[in-house]
C-alpha cells in the first residue's frame, strides 16, 4: 500500500482505495480547515483485507473507500472500523466538483 504523513506522527490512518483518493482527502481536509495530522493510505482496492487489518493494527482507522457496490461491500466487511463516504463516486471525484 502507500500512504503519507503530510506532518508529524499521525494521529489516525485514513483509508482510501487509491493513493489519487487518499491525496484528494487530505486536499479536502485541509481546504476545510480539518486535522490533517493523519496517515492518508491507498491500498490498490477494496480486496486487499490484509492490508486493512495492517493499516488498523497500526493506527485508529477510518475507512474511507469509494461509494459503490464495491465500497458498501468493504464496509459491510469491516463493520467495526468507522467510515467516512464520499459523496460522489470517490474522493478524487469529490475534490474536482468542490473546485467549480
Amino acid at each position: 500500500f502507500w500512504s503519507f504523513q503530510p506532518e508529524g506522527p499521525p494521529k489516525k490512518a485514513f483509508i482510501c482505495e487509491s493513493s489519487i483518493d487518499a491525496v484528494s482527502l487530505y486536499l479536502i481536509h485541509s481546504r476545510n480547515g480539518m486535522e490533517v495530522n493523519n496517515a492518508y493510505c491507498g491500498i490498490a482496492g477494496v480486496a486487499n483485507q490484509q492490508t486493512i487489518e495492517r493499516i488498523q493494527a497500526w493506527l485508529p482507522s477510518v475507512l474511507a473507500v469509494d461509494n459503490d457496490p464495491a465500497g458498501e461491500q468493504c464496509r459491510k466487511r469491516n463493520c467495526g472500523i468507522p467510515s467516512l463516504i464520499p459523496q460522489g463516486k470517490d474522493w478524487n471525484e469529490d475534490l474536482i466538483s468542490s473546485c467549480y
